[in-house]
């Protein structure tokens, strides 16, 4: 059977994203399960700044962002099959803003960028963990794809996300930054906890125990105002608030 061209060595596909490995050859980005999210913006417009597995954008996205163009709103399709040992199992697609970010701040922006989605990751698989707590008796028993939990919750932020990063190029220049960090502290915080309550408190779950609901929701909201968040968006330790 032809599954198509394995492109390797040192030509790269022009529309494709790649993932750099030290020290390996570059793969190929193809897309997972949970589809194209802002989570994966950073590595398909600009470049992640650092890790063993970091994502750089596609050639056609990089000579673009050289040219001189119009001051006026660029977009990327960003798409592809998710694929299972050669077999597709998803087709994905989403559309992703280019913002213009002038050289000068590129490397702030692209940390200040990573650090967004770095808490948001983190936000996500607490708000996973704590939900199968209040469901469920064993969590860690539990059998089943419960991945939704943390699309939902990319879904419900993805907006405040794209509404941070002009902020971010409006914010740095000025050393103001660190506001739009304790901004999107807030709103992580708020859309954990609403969507906590919202899948928790629903009718068909009429298995879950209230105390262990509230005991769930009570240790999600101890880590939302906790270090390990606080230190991810280098931001003092938040207050918790009154539930």
């Amino acid at each position: 059977l032809n599954y198509g061209i394995n492109y390797a060595g040192a030509w790269r596909h022009p529309l494709t994203p790649y993932q750099e490995r030290d020290d390996n050859e570059p793969l190929p980005l193809h897309p997972q399960p949970g589809g194209i999210t802002y989570r994966h913006w950073l590595g398909l417009i600009y470049e992640e700044p650092e890790g063993k597995k970091r994502l750089t954008p596609a050639i056609v996205v990089r000579e673009f962002q050289r040219k001189k163009l119009p001051e006026e709103q660029f977009r990327v399709w960003a798409f592809g099959y998710d694929m299972d040992n050669m077999k597709p199992r998803c087709w994905y697609e989403a559309i992703l803003p280019l913002y213009r970010v002038p050289e000068e701040i590129r490397s702030d922006f692209t940390k200040r960028v990573a650090q967004l989605i770095e808490a948001a990751e983190y936000v996500a698989g607490l708000l996973k963990s704590r939900i199968k707590e209040a469901w469920f008796k064993r969590p860690g028993e539990v059998k089943g794809d419960v991945g939704f939990l943390a699309d939902g919750f990319y879904q419900h932020t993805e907006a405040d996300f794209y509404a941070c990063l002009p902020r971010l190029i409006d914010a740095i220049p000025q050393n103001k930054d660190p506001e739009v960090l304790q901004e999107w502290h807030v709103t992580l915080t708020r859309a954990a906890l609403e969507l906590f309550d919202e899948w928790t408190g629903s009718d068909e779950i009429a298995f879950a125990d209230p105390a262990r609901m509230a005991l769930a929701r009570d240790n999600l909201r101890k880590q939302l105002y906790g270090t390990k968040l606080a230190k991810i968006l280098t931001l003092p330790k938040p207050k918790e608030k009154a539930a």
